[in-house]
């Protein structure tokens, strides 16, 4: 397992990878070769992959980010390493779209006003939709 890393890492470095990059993916790569220490990884498929991710996603409650870089981390390994390019992109999360209200109505803020029984969080409130300022412009 080290010398298929240690060449992971070299061939990161001859394409000029960052460090914080090579380190990264190494992490991620020796966690994987770990797990699929008892398989030849000329046998390993993409459901194989998939099934990897599942259970970090499950058990070990990966974020969405590490995921990515996991998969990207696999998928480098594969293409460098073993030749292979896999078709990871099935499993990379999909974005959520956060979107916040393009505006509040006038009952909506006047509801919020209302409601608020704190002089000074009211003051704040009422300048804040006054003026049209940003919470960090009221704070400052």
């Amino acid at each position: 397992m080290n010398t298929k890393l240690t060449q992971f890492r070299d061939l990161l470095k001859v394409q000029r990878y960052a460090w914080r990059t090579i380190k990264s993916y190494s992490n991620c790569v020796a966690k994987f070769l770990n797990a699929f220490s008892a398989y030849r990884l000329e046998t390993v498929a993409e459901r194989n992959i998939a099934n990897y991710i599942s259970h970090l996603v499950e058990q070990e409650g990966i974020s969405a980010s590490y995921q990515r870089q996991m998969l990207g981390a696999i998928g480098k390994y594969f293409e460098l390493c073993e030749g292979r390019k896999l078709d990871l992109k099935h499993l990379y999360p999909k974005r959520k779209q956060n979107r916040l209200p393009k505006y509040l109505t006038k009952d909506e803020v006047r509801r919020m006003l209302d409601r608020t029984g704190n002089i000074k969080h009211r003051c704040i409130l009422m300048l804040l939709y006054g003026a049209g300022f940003r919470l960090s412009e009221v704070l400052m």
